[in-house]
């Protein structure tokens, strides 16, 4: 995959750390924590799914099973999410898409 992915939209660096633990969509994690995680569009829950799991994220039993409102329970936890990024295909197709996700600093 092209290195212009994993570009961190926070830092602006190439993301090239693996990420720990490991998540089922393929992923990087930045020098300054952030995690971009991708997967084909079809298997674009599996991104939310690994952010759940990464971040340690409890979802409300409403939430289950729409993406929407996990990706909410996501950012209520304190993770920011930083768009998803849809790469072109044969006719201009969608074919993967790019969510990243980074912990915010605990407000004092």
């Amino acid at each position: 995959m092209d290195a212009e992915v994993w570009r961190c939209p926070w830092c602006g660096e190439i993301a090239r750390r693996a990420t720990r633990p490991a998540p089922l969509s393929e992923s990087r994690t930045c020098d300054c924590g952030a995690i971009g995680l991708t997967a084909a569009v079809r298997d674009s829950d599996e991104i939310i799914d690994d952010a759940i799991n990464i971040f340690g994220v409890r979802t409300r039993e409403t939430s289950k099973g729409f993406s929407d409102l996990l990706l909410a329970d996501v950012a209520q936890s304190g993770v920011e999410v930083r768009g998803g990024t849809l790469a072109g295909g044969p006719e201009g197709l969608p074919t993967h898409r790019w969510v990243w996700f980074k912990k915010l600093p605990a407000l004092a």
